[in-house]
């Protein structure tokens, strides 16, 4: 890869599952990019005081990949709309002054294609719809903070920044958060897998899933997502552009299940109708996307097995 990327890179949020894979990929690419990545402990950009400091004191940070965000997934965005709104609006705008102010060239911005306004004005969403309406109640919050960041952008683009909004899908990975209550779709069903395999008996080896199982999503590799960050920054131009990152193929939760079921010799699965699913279908469009050249590597079983095989090596 070529370093049209930038010189020195602030990567937001670089411990996460996304994160964890642009600095991976940065490192394994570009051997002339020094990499500024704090964590959250070391730097807090819910403060503007910190987040300042940080620019300030490496002076020249040339383009930043902002990833940071408080999420909560489905259950949690529902119970917590204030908090979604309020702290990722605090983290995205003392971000975008700071880039504003210290002479940040690029920047890349994660969003989440539960952004876009619900009902869907068609399938697969398509950048062009993103404004049309608002987001699904359940996720309000969160959606309306990434809008508003929508703006920023549009806005910072006029300064003589180049600015890259990315609506990502479903990401799973090796790095996200594995529990019940707060993990995405998938990390939470893979926790739930790896817990049942624990079951020592066979026969009590029981997978529960959320609602029926025909709720349909796109879902991702985090790999493939990191390298579709960096690919839109080499090649994007000045000026704001915005895609869609996403693979393009839509997939039951069911068949999820059955993917991890197998791959853990699990004997048992139980669809808890009585527990929310979220919207039943969401397919996204990657025409925008590919026509910049891009393509995944990997598919939702390969990748599957691929966080499964790290996860139990742990």
């Amino acid at each position: 890869m070529s370093n049209s990327i930038g010189n020195k890179i602030l990567v937001t949020g670089s411990g996460g599952l996304l994160g964890t894979e642009i600095v991976k990929c940065i490192n394994n690419n570009y051997k002339d990019i020094k990499l500024v990545t704090p964590r959250s402990f070391d730097v807090d950009f819910r403060s503007k005081l910190e987040t300042d400091n940080l620019f300030s004191t490496e002076g020249d940070i040339d383009t930043v990949i902002h990833l940071a965000a408080v999420v909560f997934g489905l259950k949690g965005n529902m119970l917590n709309q204030y908090n979604a709104l309020h702290q990722n609006t605090l983290i995205d705008s003392n971000i975008f002054d700071a880039c504003k102010q210290y002479g940040v060239k690029k920047i890349f911005y994660a969003s989440s294609v539960a952004a876009y306004g619900f009902p869907f004005v068609k399938i697969p969403l398509i950048e062009d719809d993103f404004l049309v309406g608002g987001p699904h109640p359940g996720e309000f919050g969160y959606s309306m903070a990434k809008r508003h960041a929508h703006s920023y952008l549009k806005v910072l683009s006029k300064y003589d920044i180049n600015c890259t909004y990315g609506l990502f899908t479903n990401l799973y990975g090796k790095h996200d958060t594995y529990n019940e209550t707060t993990g995405h779709v998938i990390p939470s069903l893979i926790y739930k897998a790896l817990e049942a395999k624990k079951n020592k008996n066979p026969n009590l080896r029981r997978l529960s899933v959320w609602g029926d199982g025909t709720a349909s999503r796109d879902f991702m590799y985090a790999k493939d997502a990191a390298r579709a960050v960096l690919h839109l920054l080499s090649s994007s131009e000045k000026g704001f552009e915005m895609y869609n990152i996403a693979s393009g193929v839509t997939t039951k939760i069911s068949d999820i299940v059955e993917i991890l079921a197998s791959s853990l010799n699990l004997y048992d699965i139980d669809f808890d109708i009585s527990q929310p699913t979220g919207i039943q279908s969401r397919s996204v469009s990657v025409d925008r996307l590919n026509e910049t050249g891009f393509s995944c590597n990997h598919s939702l079983t390969s990748g599957l097995n691929e966080v499964l095989s790290f996860l139990q090596k742990k």
